[in-house]
């Protein structure tokens, strides 16, 4: 599988380089410019250490819910990935 982007993350303290909303346009971009290993698909690199916050409060679903705002958009199983 192709890996297209990376949440980047201070090592140090673990927070997230980007906001959600620089990621979310980063999603975004790579998509409609088909810059994406397999067209259509878009596969983010995350990393445990950024999300020490409770659920409801973490950029990851702040990130998710923007994203599933979006019609375009459908979160899939990665075994549904292309081959």
């Amino acid at each position: 599988m192709g890996l297209d982007l990376e949440w980047g993350h201070d090592p140090i303290t673990g927070a997230p380089k980007q906001t959600v909303d620089e990621i979310y346009n980063e999603i975004i971009s790579e998509a409609q410019n088909k810059k994406t290993f397999i067209p259509n698909n878009v596969v983010i690199l995350l990393h445990d250490e950024m999300f020490q916050t409770k659920w409801k409060e973490s950029d990851l679903k702040r990130l998710i819910d923007k994203l599933r705002t979006d019609n375009n958009i459908v979160f899939e199983q990665m075994r549904f990935y292309p081959q």
